[in-house]
């Protein structure tokens, strides 16, 4: 073996004892790190669901809500309905009895007429 090979078989040694030194040193620091997020990602987690089961619940109010404005828009219309047709109906009978009342007028008007009045 060459005196190269033995510096660069060194080397490496070096380094892979370096690297192994320094993963036992962190191994401590990146499992506190780790439990951390985890810790984090679990309360995280359980803030969500329970804003999602809110908005959950703040649509299906939403929903119900739209369903009885609906039914009231509904009824509403139905109501708007009959009263136009009861409108149209009575309408009917006051140009009925316009045409009544002139013919009445016109009927005392040659009453009038002939009485002389």
């Amino acid at each position: 073996m060459t005196h190269e090979e033995i510096a660069d078989k060194a080397a490496k040694t070096a380094v892979a004892d370096t690297v192994a030194k320094m993963q036992e040193f962190h191994r401590d620091e990146m499992k506190v790190m780790r439990e951390y997020i985890d810790t984090r990602s679990d309360s995280l987690e359980r803030s969500m669901n329970g804003r999602f089961d809110q908005v959950d619940s703040r649509l299906d109010r939403v929903e119900t809500d739209i369903s009885l404005l609906k039914i009231e828009v509904s009824q509403a219309t139905a109501a708007l309905t009959e009263l136009l047709q009861e409108f149209k109906a009575h309408r009917e009978k006051v140009v009925a009895l316009e045409a009544e009342i002139s013919l009445l007028r016109s009927r005392i008007d040659v009453l009038e007429a002939r009485v002389g009045v």
